[in-house]
């Protein structure tokens, strides 16, 4: 692997010969915690809509 520049120069510390291997560590921890962030995204949205449902449902026994 060849020696890259690191892809935010504005980090504090920067160093322009940071091995790729971190970069490539550091961008599957950003997609993770960005997965993680879309998954509890998803979940909050599908608990509203059961909530939603459950009003619905208790609108209609009304």
């Amino acid at each position: 692997l060849r020696k890259t520049q690191a892809s935010r120069p504005d980090w504090k510390g920067y160093d322009p010969y940071i091995d790729e291997y971190v970069g490539i560590d550091i961008r599957i921890e950003e997609q993770e915690a960005v997965r993680d962030m879309i998954e509890d995204a998803l979940k909050l949205m599908a608990a509203e809509q059961d909530r939603r449902r459950g009003l619905n449902q208790t609108i209609r026994m009304l």
